[in-house]
């Protein structure tokens, strides 16, 4: 039985600089890289570097770019055969830019695309699968659809067959938040949790417990502040960031990280043991350019 990752894909031109350009000027980048993008799809490909058993679920179009991305998810074992395929060509975008001087990335995104709906997602045999997370996206009815079908099969499961259902809360749209109660993992960025109005991780592990159900698992990453979780019963574990040098490309920390927690929690580790692993996981992954050196700690 594998993890399905559900959400977006989209095609990434990375550039990196010595320092981020000013408004108007004309600067030669460094390096320039082609990869996968999207939340989902980003957590897919650490998961799949991490040996895990995973399938990204999502819309894709036709054409030299989905190519592309679909290569890089045959070349680390994440399948995709459930995808929708849209008449599109173009698939979403981004250009990003990496300051070696600060670290930080900044993304301008394009995207005129379809979002994967619940009658793409009834398809699906569930029974193939005993995890599904979804990107917490603004599609909130086909949404909640998707995550009420999940809830409903596990009804009728032994304890053992049930789908674990884990969530990410990202982008800052107001219309997610009644979604904190449904997982039973809840990922929750610094932004998502700066905009509900918590100053640091420890806070939002906290605060959030009252707004997820009582058995559920609140993990709350801080960038470079590290993670804090919260366990049944509202225990919190504080996690310090990792780093195994210096930070040069923290495109995708957050994606990497959630992808740290699933790996983590579906081999049978603890909440505390899963924070702590996801922190390394996103560390080395912010110490190189991309993803692949997190291949190191596959089958750890």
């Amino acid at each position: 039985m594998s993890i399905l990752v559900i959400g977006m894909v989209c095609y990434d031109v990375v550039n990196t600089c010595k320092r981020f350009p000013h408004e108007d000027e004309e600067m030669r980048c460094l390096s320039q890289r082609e990869q996968q993008g999207g939340n989902a799809a980003n957590s897919s490909y650490v998961l799949g570097l991490l040996s895990a058993r995973c399938e990204f679920l999502g819309t894709v179009g036709k054409g030299l770019r989905t190519d592309f991305v679909l290569k890089r998810f045959d070349k680390v074992g994440v399948a995709h055969h459930h995808c929708v395929i849209t008449d599109k060509r173009v698939l979403p975008n981004s250009s990003i830019t990496l300051s070696l001087a600060t670290g930080s990335r900044t993304t301008v995104h394009f995207r005129d695309f379809p979002e994967l709906t619940f009658d793409d997602f009834k398809e699906i045999d569930l029974s193939a699968y005993k995890w599904i997370h979804f990107e917490g996206r603004e599609s909130e009815a086909d949404l909640d659809k998707m995550i009420h079908r999940v809830i409903q099969y596990n009804v009728d499961q032994a304890e053992d067959k049930r789908i674990t259902i884990s969530m990410e809360f990202e982008k800052c749209h107001r219309g997610l938040v009644p979604y904190l109660a449904l997982p039973d993992v809840v990922m929750v960025g610094r932004l998502f949790n700066q905009f509900l109005g918590f100053q640091d991780a420890d806070e939002a592990a906290s605060g959030l417990r009252k707004s997820c159900k009582d058995s559920a698992l609140i993990f709350c990453a801080w960038a470079e502040k590290g993670a804090t979780a919260s366990g049944p019963g509202g225990e919190v574990h504080h996690a310090d960031a990792f780093t195994s040098g210096p930070v040069i490309d923290t495109l995708g920390a957050g994606d990497t990280f959630n992808a740290g927690v699933i790996y983590s929690l579906s081999r049978g580790r603890t909440w505390k043991e899963a924070v702590e692993f996801a922190c390394r996981v996103a560390g080395i992954k912010c110490c190189s350019p991309g993803y692949d050196a997190v291949q190191s700690l596959a089958n750890k």
